[in-house]
């Protein structure tokens, strides 16, 4: 394929995902349909496609295990505004996250070793520090907490699929408001 030839994709289902890909492909200048129902207006009487996205809240940060997975939480969290203002939709909120558990848990302790070396900005809490830093925590005894106050939060994937649709759209896509019930093989022509 040429850097210039669009080709004509149809992405299957207006998800978290779906959405995404439809932005990305159309800002490639490629012919993209998004295929897939709005989010159902009254559930209790809906009975299609049901997407994972419908619900308020998903913690976002960029520590992880993982080393992978750091890396796909930094580049996912720094195209955030970006989403936004090609869409007008804000979606996150950057309120920090905390990490908490018993001070002799090695999934705990791990926290600060990996977030030193990924170069995340952490602040680390024992019990006390913790019961002062976070009052509204109810038993802070034997517990450690790190802390990481940037580039982490949650976001409404809700909202973050409206922000990708709409920039999918505005990048060139075509936004096709109905369930995919099948596909067939058609000849080119």
């Amino acid at each position: 394929m040429s850097a210039n030839k669009a080709i004509k994709l149809a992405v299957i289902g207006r998800g978290m995902i779906g959405s995404a890909a439809a932005r990305h492909l159309s800002k490639m200048g490629h012919d993209v349909a998004l295929i897939g129902p709005d989010e159902p207006a009254d559930f209790s009487r809906h009975n299609g496609v049901f997407g994972s996205h419908y619900d308020e809240g998903r913690i976002t940060r960029r520590f992880d295990p993982e080393p992978f997975w750091v890396q796909m939480n930094c580049a996912a969290i720094s195209r955030y505004d970006e989403i936004s203002a090609e869409s007008g939709v804000q979606f996150y909120r950057e309120v920090g996250v905390l990490h908490v558990g018993r001070s002799e848990n090695q999934n705990v302790t791990s926290v600060g070793k990996i977030t030193a070396e990924a170069g995340i900005l952490c602040e680390v809490y024992n019990d006390t520090g913790l019961a002062e830093r976070f009052p509204f925590l109810r038993s802070t005894a034997g517990m450690q907490g790190y802390f990481e106050p940037r580039n982490a939060g949650y976001i409404s994937p809700r909202r973050l699929v409206r922000a990708q649709t709409i920039a999918a759209k505005r990048a060139g896509a075509r936004i096709i408001d109905e369930p995919a019930l099948g596909f067939r093989k058609a000849a080119l022509v």
